[in-house]
């Protein structure tokens, strides 16, 4: 008997509340999904850009917009997702 092997590809589930809110622009939400495939450890927002494929700038606008609006806190230099409720 030959079995066929499939490989699942990597997915991601993105919150609803986040992908509706209408106080954020396309560009945040496409962020946040972005940061949403990363692993839990510390990167720099530069290296965070390059892979995302915008400028530092670009990151640290769409960051500060998500953390005006709840799915981000900013501490001590450090931008953690946060939980969606």
């Amino acid at each position: 008997m030959r079995t066929k092997i499939i490989r699942a590809c990597d997915m991601l589930v993105v919150p609803t509340k986040l992908l509706r809110d209408p106080r954020l622009t396309l560009d945040a939400k496409g962020a946040a999904v972005a940061l949403l495939t990363f692993d839990d450890r510390f990167y720099d927002t530069a290296e965070l850009a390059e892979v995302i494929g915008i400028s530092e700038r670009e990151l640290i606008l769409r960051l500060e917009e998500l953390v005006r609006c709840g799915y981000v806190q900013h501490k001590s230099g450090t931008y953690t997702l946060r939980e969606v409720d």
